[in-house]
């Protein structure tokens, strides 16, 4: 399906490449060496980039991908050689529901030829590697053939990668976004995964050879990550805010590669400070949940044509830039007991944060189920079209799915994105988020969506 093709710069050569760019970290020896990987649209997909830190200044980036396909999540580390490993998920533009994992090895500044690795799933997602103190490469990454997104670890060994090992207990829900870390000599793997409509943190050891049985740990899994990868550097000034990055610090314990938090509302539009608190007076009470999209968006927006239309009706902006649908699971519950009605408009980060399409999915699911047990009527929204991080491949798959949950659970469904794709460009400041006139159209959707279900 993915073909021989590939995207290769003539010259990866990473250690010759020290033109320096805007964005340096602080001296240290902690950051000497630091390795980053991200993914960029180029206009047509997602390729990859990496780069180098050099006396506490970062590389020009050189190109690494596959051709055709979106290269999200890219994870790295090095062996005891002083080679990169690169490994990351390309999800084929002719079918972005289905991802599948490619690795590249860098030795002595001379990148392969980028590889895929066979799982026997059709989704492979949020892959992360680390590198043992035996010099065994390993890769954990959330595998999915239809019956739910479930965590796995594979060991590239005698040149090849095994047949995965599943850690997660199989029941049909999400588990994602793995981070391997080597603690002391002990090799463990940590991810989310949904258990009573929340995500929890969970864990496998590698004990004698096998994997232990999963158990929940009390911090969360980011949480975790961060503080077992103290010495890892924070994201690049230069780095776009909305690309996908992750960070390797050569010689590092812990954690080896970890992901840099990304998205931000959009300068251009018009922001508005989160209101928290609202009159006692408004007769009802919406809660505009999601991510950059709704913070300071269209909750300002919608509330004034309501209230221009004389509606005593309060819009609470519960916006959170930058977050995915993993994150709003444990954060609607707040939308919900807000407001009597909570507008869900959440998803476009997923794809870039190593999240597939099916978790996307559950997780809205369970979102708009949360809202219904709380007293909240929820709308489900659908994605923006996207053609500032190049995901907008995925989200008609992801609004096929939002389209569904609404049928199912009979609640109003709001299709922004058909009201908006035929004339984006007219309403978008940057590609992904709307301007004004984009907010105006959101909130409209909004209205109407209520106005259809008979409200």
């Amino acid at each position: 399906m993915f073909g021989p093709q590939f995207r290769l710069s003539a010259a990866v050569v990473l250690a010759a490449a020290l033109l320096p760019l805007n964005g340096s970290l602080a001296a240290g020896s902690s950051t000497k060496g630091a390795l980053l990987a991200f993914s960029v649209f180029n206009g047509k997909d997602h390729d990859l980039r990496l780069s180098r830190l050099n006396h506490g200044r970062w590389s020009r980036p050189t190109s690494l991908g596959t051709e055709g396909n979106d290269d999200f999540a890219p994870t790295l580390s090095t062996d005891a050689q002083g080679n990169l490993w690169v490994a990351w998920s390309a999800h084929p533009r002719q079918d972005p529901a289905k991802a599948t994992l490619y690795y590249s090895v860098v030795r002595n500044g001379v990148a392969s030829r980028p590889e895929p690795i066979h799982t026997g799933f059709d989704s492979n997602t949020g892959p992360n590697l680390l590198v043992d103190q035996n010099g065994s490469v390993w890769l954990a990454f959330s595998g999915n053939q239809g019956d739910g997104d479930e965590i796995y670890v594979t060991r590239f060994t005698n040149g090849t990668w095994q047949i995965p090992t599943a850690v997660s207990q199989f029941d049909r829900l999400p588990d994602v976004q793995p981070v391997l870390s080597l603690d002391n000599g002990q090799l463990s793997v940590t991810w989310s995964g949904m258990q009573d409509n929340q995500y929890k943190t969970f864990q496998a050891r590698l004990e004698n050879g096998a994997w232990s049985s999963e158990k929940t740990i009390a911090a969360s899994r980011q949480a975790w990550a961060r503080h077992s990868a103290s010495k890892l550097p924070s994201r690049p000034a230069f780095l776009d805010s909305l690309e996908p990055a992750s960070i390797h610090v050569p010689g590092a314990r812990g954690v080896q590669s970890l992901s840099l938090p990304f998205g931000k509302v959009s300068a251009k539009r018009k922001l508005e400070p989160q209101k928290t608190t609202r009159a006692a007076t408004a007769d009802v009470v919406i809660a505009g949940f999601g991510d950059s999209i709704t913070d300071g968006g269209y909750p300002a927006v919608l509330e004034d044509i309501l209230r221009g239309q004389g509606l005593n009706i309060d819009v609470i902006d519960f916006g959170k830039s930058g977050e995915t649908t993993v994150q709003g699971v444990g954060r609607v519950g707040g939308a919900c007991s807000s407001g009597a009605a909570t507008f869900i408009l959440e998803g476009n980060n997923d794809a870039k944060a190593g999240i597939g399409v099916f978790t996307t999915a559950v997780n809205l699911y369970t979102m708009a189920g949360i809202c219904q047990s709380s007293g909240s009527l929820p709308f489900l929204g659908t994605l923006m079209p996207d053609i500032k991080t190049g995901t907008g491949g995925v989200v008609p798959v992801v609004n096929g799915y939002v389209e569904l949950i609404t049928d199912f659970l009979v609640i109003p469904f709001a299709d922004h994105y058909s009201a908006l794709v035929g004339n984006w460009g007219a309403y978008t400041s940057d590609g992904l988020h709307p301007n004004g006139a984009g907010d105006l159209i959101i909130s409209n959707v909004w209205i109407n969506a209520a106005i259809s279900y008979g409200l």
